[in-house]
């Protein structure tokens, strides 16, 4: 019998570094071996070879997300079980799963998780997205810790409650993404986050201030990831966004992306 998993420790890090590169989820095993440090719940391993990385989805909500499960189909429901049991432990109520493929959804379902919210994938040629024109009156520049307290009363203003990102998403965003602010009379009006991975560049976040939306700085936004992202020596951009996010899709639609035919899926369940 497979056995529960324990806190990993510091010969464990090396060895899931690896499985946790190839997943995206960190840039350096010295950002993994912190990682660990600052609470030895987030990263449990098995002597079998299994491993979850858990965190807080949201500061401000009382869920914990499953940022990296590693086993075999017929050993995930027994991983998502001591997921929740550790996350009860660290008083959370909820427990939510990896970003799924459709095709992956199955053992989490069949662990109690139940879709929370459906996903589309998308993916644009890093030229073509460049190309599109953008107005002139949008300044883009680089944000800085100086912006953060802007970024979120914008952040809150744009998503809800469970997308929303507070301060310290925001402050861990700035250390590890490319942050852009788009300005316009001086006034910040939206911002994006994008992560370069091998060939693509992966773009986190888009924001726009409810506001100056259908005003063009979504596409000011875009063209100047695309830009970065040429520049870089980058083919793609990849994103992700919510399937029932009407606005979204139609905006990346008409910027050159297209929506990838795998559906992808956020599965949650009580702690």
């Amino acid at each position: 019998m497979s056995a529960a998993t324990r806190p990993a420790r510091a010969e464990d890090v090396s060895r899931l570094w690896p499985a946790v590169r190839a997943a995206r989820l960190m840039a350096t095993a010295d950002e993994l071996a912190r990682f660990r440090e600052s609470g030895p719940w987030r990263v449990r391993v098995n002597d079998d070879g299994e491993a979850l990385l858990l965190a807080a989805w949201r500061v401000h909500l009382q869920t914990a997300a499953i940022r990296g499960l590693w086993a075999g189909p017929h050993r995930i429901a027994a991983l998502v079980e001591d997921a929740a049991a550790v996350a009860r432990a660290q008083g959370f109520t909820q427990v939510l799963s990896p970003l799924l493929a459709a095709s992956e959804l199955a053992p989490y379902l069949g662990a109690g998780m139940e879709v929370a919210e459906p996903i589309v994938a998308l993916q644009g040629l890093a030229e073509d997205i460049a190309a599109h024109p953008v107005r002139a009156d949008i300044g883009i520049r680089r944000a800085s810790a100086a912006d953060l307290r802007s970024l979120a009363e914008l952040d809150a203003a744009c998503f809800d409650e469970f997308w929303r990102y507070g301060t310290d998403e925001l402050e861990e965003s700035l250390s590890r993404d490319r942050v852009t602010i788009a300005e316009k009379d001086g006034r910040l009006v939206g911002y994006a986050t994008c992560t370069l991975y091998g060939a693509s560049a992966t773009l986190g976040r888009l924001a726009v201030s409810p506001d100056s939306r259908r005003e063009g700085v979504g596409r000011a936004l875009l063209g100047d990831v695309a830009g970065y992202a040429v520049r870089s020596g980058v083919f793609a951009v990849t994103l992700c966004t919510q399937e029932a996010n009407a606005d979204s899709r139609s905006l990346y639609a008409a910027t050159s992306f297209a929506e990838l035919p795998e559906r992808y899926a956020l599965a949650a369940r009580r702690a």
